[in-house]
């Protein structure tokens, strides 16, 4: 609506105008254009500042749109900024009896201070819910505190040469719990990711076969389910995986793959340690020049 390409109330009524108005051969990527279009461009951060000024501060949903504005900080690499929204409720947060929303939060405070590097305080807090969180059976969140507890743990072995191979056991056993959780929900999208992340964990070990396993499942069901991005990674997680066996030359075919999803699909940045890997590889990829923003329509 706020972009004019849509005056539907319903996310129906706004498929059938999109479809009417977007050329077919366009219509492949406009979802994920208009993904990124929110994100980068006309971010939803003025509408959450607009709606809280009309919501009772003690109120349940004036926390939850707190948190959803928390969150669009973390993905636009502002942890800092969602720290600074999230701080003022811990002590409530601690008196509460837990529930969804206390778990919701947890979750969301323990992120933001993974993204702010603050790794012992993230552990702390993300460990201490993973068994409340299992009683409550809030299984989405669960999966994702299990998430960034795997992250945390590879963040430790990076910097703790002496114990990286208890840290990468650590993790291994935290994505693979996310993994679980996430087959047994049904929450198919982020399957792929969990796959990545195995796959990466074992590369760092050195133990190939099961990289390579982790990373083909990745991409078999990254292809399944149109994750975009960790077809892109996954693809590059099996050409690591080459380079590192010796074959050079199958190492850049399988990049030469990675580049057409990446030419064909990829409309957003490569982050650095991505491009870290595709420089090691040294296949000659090409990259794209980003798209300046610009600034949102009424």
């Amino acid at each position: 609506n706020r972009i004019g390409l849509s005056t539907g109330k319903t996310p129906l009524a706004v498929e059938k105008d999109l479809v009417k108005k977007i050329p077919s051969i366009y219509m492949e990527h406009a979802h994920h254009w208009l993904i990124l279009h929110g994100r980068y461009v006309c971010k939803a951060r003025n509408q959450y500042e607009k709606t809280l000024k009309y919501t009772p501060k003690e109120s349940d949903y004036y926390i939850k749109l707190e948190l959803d504005r928390a969150f669009n900080f973390i993905m636009g690499g502002d942890s800092e900024r969602s720290l600074n929204i999230l701080s003022p409720y811990i002590e409530d947060m601690r008196r509460r009896d837990a529930d969804a929303l206390w778990s919701l939060f947890q979750t969301e405070y323990g992120i933001a201070l993974e993204r702010a590097g603050k790794t012992h305080l993230s552990s702390a807090v993300l460990s201490s819910v993973v068994h409340i969180q299992q009683q409550l059976e809030d299984y989405s969140n669960l999966s994702r505190t299990y998430n960034i507890l795997g992250f945390l743990a590879v963040r430790k072995a990076q910097e703790n040469v002496d114990l990286n191979e208890l840290f990468y056991r650590e993790a291994v056993g935290h994505f693979s719990k996310q993994l679980e959780i996430d087959t047994r929900i049904g929450r198919l999208h982020t399957l792929p990711g969990a796959h990545y992340f195995l796959g990466e964990v074992h590369e760092a070990t050195g133990n190939m076969q099961t990289a390579e396993r982790h990373f083909s499942v990745g991409l078999t069901l990254a292809n399944d389910y149109d994750v975009i991005n960790f077809q892109f990674l996954n693809t590059i997680g099996l050409a690591s995986v080459e380079q590192t066996k010796g074959n050079r030359r199958r190492s850049c075919e399988i990049m030469a793959q990675a580049q057409n999803i990446y030419d064909l699909k990829v409309d957003s940045g490569i982050g650095p340690k991505t491009k870290s890997k595709i420089e090691l590889l040294g296949c000659g990829f090409k990259y794209k020049p980003q798209p300046a923003v610009t600034e949102c329509g009424p």
